[in-house]
């Protein structure tokens, strides 16, 4: 008796035991994947608090948008995306239009200081700032103070056409269509694509950016004849502006994670970290330091298609 009885114990023991060690691995097996067109998995390092402290591991892929767009009509659910962080309001929109991203209401209570650069429309959220910016060449005398003046003033860029879509809807914003078509074809005849610092390029007196690439490192041979950044409209309307945005993919595996993940990188403290590391602004109001142009997301993205289409007429 006293031998069934302790293998019993020994069996009940075992089985405690083993079920602990499945659901210790579970929880260290718990992941998040993110989808990029910016990031790389060496910047997983960025959310290496996160991931302590919820005991997660994170993947990054790196994809095109339309990589992304291609991966979803070809497996709508099956991608294993979690969470979709874009470095541009232009390809977060994109996405949307193909219904893949998760809608943002259950995380509303979070976004009440941030509500301006998110979108239950289009449901993704912004966490990073990013002006459009003016960098002057040292040699020469630019006009060029103002948005505006870009129509009137030569310029290089290395912002493609639908990256200068996001800053083309906020002039078209105070324009009626007449207006905004002569003013995007003047834009167009004035600039010139720039990419790489060894591509001969006319010695135009001012350079169009963003400001993450406008102080990227990375660009420094390709902004060597001009000086610091310039960010204009600051005494007017505020400067003109791309998002960062965080989105959730619709029917994602690691839904509550990912929830988790974005409420996190939403607080003060955390923002901060994030965006300094991305060369961005955060979106949290007492950590801005730059006038903005107050006209939302929604409003501004409405203006894309007609946009696109004048660019493709010219």
């Amino acid at each position: 008796m006293k031998t069934t009885l302790a293998l019993l114990f020994l069996s009940f023991f075992s089985l405690i035991t083993s079920c602990d060690t499945v659901s210790s691995k579970k929880n260290l097996e718990t992941s998040l994947v993110i989808v990029s067109d910016y990031l790389t998995s060496k910047d997983t390092v960025l959310f290496t608090a996160f991931a302590k402290k919820e005991k997660v591991r994170i993947f990054i892929r790196t994809k095109t948008t339309d990589q992304i767009i291609g991966a979803f009509r070809k497996s709508e659910y099956g991608t294993k995306y979690d969470i979709i962080m874009m470095s541009s309001l232009f390809d977060v929109h994109r996405l949307s239009k193909i219904n893949c991203l998760h809608p943002i209401t259950e995380l509303e209570d979070e976004l009440i200081e941030t509500k301006k650069f998110s979108s239950s429309k289009y449901n993704f959220i912004g966490f990073g700032i990013d002006p459009f910016v003016l960098r002057h060449h040292k040699d020469t005398i630019s006009r060029s103070k103002t948005y505006s003046d870009l129509k009137q003033e030569d310029f290089n860029t290395n912002l493609t056409q639908e990256e200068l879509v996001p800053m083309l809807s906020a002039l078209m914003s105070r324009l009626n269509k007449v207006q905004s078509y002569n003013w995007v074809k003047q834009f167009h005849e004035r600039k010139a694509f720039i990419a790489k610092p060894n591509q001969k390029s006319p010695n135009r007196p001012v350079f169009l950016t963003t400001y993450s690439k406008g102080i990227d490192t990375k660009n420094k041979d390709l902004f060597k004849h001009y000086k610091d950044i310039f960010i204009p409209n600051q005494r007017t309307k505020g400067s003109f502006y791309d998002l960062k945005t965080f989105a959730i993919v619709k029917q994602a595996e690691h839904f509550t994670t990912a929830k988790s993940f974005i409420k996190h990188y939403l607080k003060e403290k955390q923002n901060l970290f994030l965006t300094q590391k991305l060369n961005v602004y955060s979106v949290c109001k007492n950590k801005r330091t730059i006038r903005l142009y107050k006209v939302s997301s929604d409003n501004l993205i409405q203006y894309y298609s007609m946009i696109q289409r004048i660019q493709s007429k010219l």
